[in-house]
C-alpha cells in the first residue's frame, strides 16, 4: 500500500468511528418507552396553525382498530411562544366524538386524563369541523417522527388525503390561521415515546 492509500484508509476508519459514536449517543438520548400506540385503519382528520397571538397548535384524530371493534385515537398539542408553556394529549376517545359524513368531519371532545387518555397542561373543549376540498389531494407512504422536549411521536404507513377547511375551537380558543387535511389511513402505526 502507498502512504496515500494508508492515510485514506485511516481517515475513513476515524470518520466511521466518529459517526458510529455520534449515532450511538443520539440513539441513547432519544431512547424511551412506548407509552401509547395505535393502528389507524380508516378515516382521519388533522389541523395545525395558530390559536391566539402566541399560541400554536396541532391535532390529529384517527379511526382504527378492528372492523368489529373500531377505535378513535386523538393526539394534540399546543405551544405558547410568549410563555414557553406547552400542553398535549394522546389516547383513545369515544367513537361518537369523531363523526364523518360525506365531505364533513366533526370532532367534539373535552379531553381529560383517564386510563385511555393522557393529558398535560391547558385543558378545554376541542370542537372542530372539517370540510374536504377534493381539488387538492396527495398520497403518503413512509415514516415520520416529531420530537419535542418531552416526547417523540413516530408514524409509519400509508394515507390518502385531501386539503380541507377547518373551523371551531381548540382547548376553548378560537382558530386563527390554520391548515388542515382529511383522508384515509391504511396500516398507519402511531407510537408515542416518552
Amino acid at each position: 500500500m502507498t502512504s496515500h492509500t494508508i492515510r485514506r484508509v485511516v481517515r475513513l476508519a476515524l470518520c466511521s468511528a466518529v459517526v458510529a459514536s455520534l449515532m450511538g449517543s443520539s440513539a441513547a438520548a432519544l431512547a424511551g418507552t412506548v407509552v401509547s400506540s395505535f393502528k389507524g385503519q380508516g378515516v382521519f382528520a388533522s389541523a395545525d396553525g395558530q390559536l391566539d397571538g402566541c399560541v400554536w397548535f396541532w391535532l390529529s384524530v384517527n379511526r382504527g382498530g378492528a372492523a368489529s371493534a373500531p377505535e378513535t385515537y386523538l393526539q394534540y398539542g399546543t405551544y405558547d411562544s410568549c410563555t414557553g408553556e406547552s400542553s398535549y394529549g394522546y389516547g383513545r376517545i369515544p367513537n361518537n366524538q369523531f363523526v364523518v359524513s360525506g365531505k364533513r368531519s366533526k370532532l367534539k371532545v373535552n379531553p381529560t386524563a383517564s386510563p385511555e387518555m393522557y393529558t398535560e397542561g391547558r385543558t378545554g373543549l376541542i370542537e372542530l369541523t372539517w370540510t374536504a376540498d377534493q381539488s387538492v389531494r396527495w398520497t403518503w407512504d413512509g415514516r415520520s417522527e416529531s420530537i419535542t422536549p418531552t416526547q417523540r411521536t413516530r408514524s409509519r404507513g400509508k394515507s390518502d388525503s385531501s386539503a380541507a377547511s377547518v373551523v371551531g375551537t381548540m382547548l376553548s380558543l378560537a382558530l386563527n390561521t390554520k391548515s388542515a387535511s382529511v383522508g384515509k389511513n391504511r396500516d398507519m402505526f402511531i407510537e408515542v415515546v416518552r
